[in-house]
């Protein structure tokens, strides 16, 4: 779509009707969804914007009639804000500007690389004059309401995607941006009736529904309405069967809506949605891939539970799998992982008489998890091994130490203090002087959290 115009873009002849141009719309969003193909949409979009509404249309036809200097920086800005290069669009859309300050279209395009290069408020500067200008301009009404919603001013967005709106409801970015809006002020409910509002004219349209569709799963799965959630995909998954040119695209953008809920650790609504990707793309390496990387992690977790439950089983090595298993977010950032890792580590180091016995049984009973910190507990059980583990962790001490320090201070009282200062001000981590007694019962990290949330204990008060 490169250096193309944008009767080009929507693959219409330059005569075109207003009908046949968002015909060509629809049928170019369904091929080119924003997920995957976001400069692509980007560019389908702009062009729809422009040549749906006449007074625009008819400024973009009068570009061919000026001055080749200004035709020449504008059809390059305007390359250049397609290609994603926006310093250099807004450099040669400005000068386009400058040699021709009465064009409504310059302007509308360098409000627009101005928007996406994240300078909202000469972008909400520009699109507020061209609103004055032209009244019943949906794009522009529309890109003021997103210049808006990146500032966080999600009153004033949402008020001009409703205004947008009402001048042009087949803009499907128009329906998203308007749910964003409700979403960015907690209005989820609303939001979801936006969507679904969406999804009603886009059966009258036939345009894209998988980012709709996409976005109510998301949205259901805040609501905790899970089965809600599972009508949106099992909807969208029939569609995606039935029509053969968006099975692809379905199918790659549930891949990847599985990848984010791993990151973030929903790891049984991802294997729900993995489970789909794969009955799409049946070919696919990736979704592949990321299928048995959620079907090792489910076997591992129903191992890791029956650890939790056994009694005779140090927290420490329990402490040391989960930290190993869990995704980011249950622990913490990298830098918890690697200082709790550390002290989980440190502890059985240096009292590895008490943890020998119960390595070997879970090297015994549980292979999997034990192969999760293998060389660690290999090391521990090896006598020659340990002592170097040993020196080498009492150096890591000097790293960690004061971390570590600040850490338990920032969480504990006087009392509990595990930590002193030594006459030299050095830090010293004196360790467990005790056996720990539990004072109350203890909880199984897959069980209900005691607090009342609903949640598994491991994914609330027990992270």
């Amino acid at each position: 779509m490169k250096d193309k115009s944008l009767y080009e873009i929507l693959q219409v002849p330059v005569d075109a009707t207003t009908a046949e141009i968002k015909k060509a719309y629809f049928s170019l969003v369904r091929k080119y969804p924003p997920d995957r193909y976001p400069q692509e949409f980007m560019r389908i979009r702009e062009a729809y914007e422009t040549l749906s509404d006449e007074d625009a249309r008819r400024e973009y036809d009068s570009i061919a009639f000026m001055p080749p200097e200004v035709k020449v920086r504008f059809d390059m800005g305007r390359a250049a804000l397609g290609e994603g290069d926006y310093e250099e669009a807004i450099d040669l859309l400005e000068q386009a500007a400058l040699a021709a300050p009465g064009s409504r279209i310059i302007r509308g395009f360098l409000g627009r690389a101005y928007l996406e290069n994240g300078n909202t408020v000469k972008a909400i500067d520009i699109f507020s004059e061209l609103t004055g200008e032209e009244k019943d301009n949906a794009a522009y009404r529309g890109y003021l309401a997103r210049a808006y919603l990146e500032r966080g001013w999600h009153k004033k967005a949402l008020d001009a995607f409703i205004k947008a709106l009402s001048l042009d409801e087949d803009n499907i970015s128009l329906w998203v941006g308007l749910a964003e809006s409700y979403m960015l002020g907690d209005r989820f409910e609303d939001a979801r009736d936006t969507l679904v509002r969406a999804l009603e004219k886009g059966k009258s349209t036939e345009w894209d529904n998988i980012g709709i569709y996409l976005f109510l799963v998301q949205i259901e799965m805040v609501l905790g309405n899970l089965d809600n959630m599972e009508k949106y995909l099992e909807d969208l998954t029939r569609l995606a069967v039935r029509d053969e040119t968006i099975t692809e695209n379905v199918g790659w953008a549930l891949g990847g809506m599985a990848r984010t809920l791993v990151r973030k650790g929903y790891m049984g609504i991802a294997q729900s949605i993995i489970e789909r990707a794969v009955k799409l793309i049946p070919g696919s390496e990736a979704i592949r891939e990321l299928k048995e990387e959620l079907d090792r992690f489910i076997r591992l977790d129903a191992q890791l539970a029956g650890l939790q439950q056994d009694e005779t089983m140090p927290e420490e090595i329990v402490h040391l799998i989960e930290l190993e298993l869990f995704p980011l977010p249950v622990i913490g950032s990298p830098v918890d992982r690697e200082l709790q890792i550390f002290m989980s580590e440190s502890i059985i180091i240096e009292e590895a008489h008490r943890f020998i016995t119960c390595i070997n049984r879970l090297r015994r009973n549980y292979p999997e998890l034990y192969d999760l910190r293998k060389a660690f507990f290999d090391g521990v059980l090896n006598p020659a091994k340990r002592k170097k583990l040993a020196q080498r962790y009492r150096k890591k001490s000097n790293r960690y130490g004061p971390i570590i320090e600040a850490m338990m201070l920032s969480g504990m009282g006087e009392d509990q203090e595990d930590f002193i200062d030594d006459e030299d001000g050095d830090f010293i981590f004196e360790g467990p002087q005790q056996p720990y007694v539990r004072e109350t019962p203890k909880i199984g990290r897959n069980e209900p959290c005691p607090c009342g949330s609903g949640k598994k204990y491991k994914k609330c008060c027990g992270r």
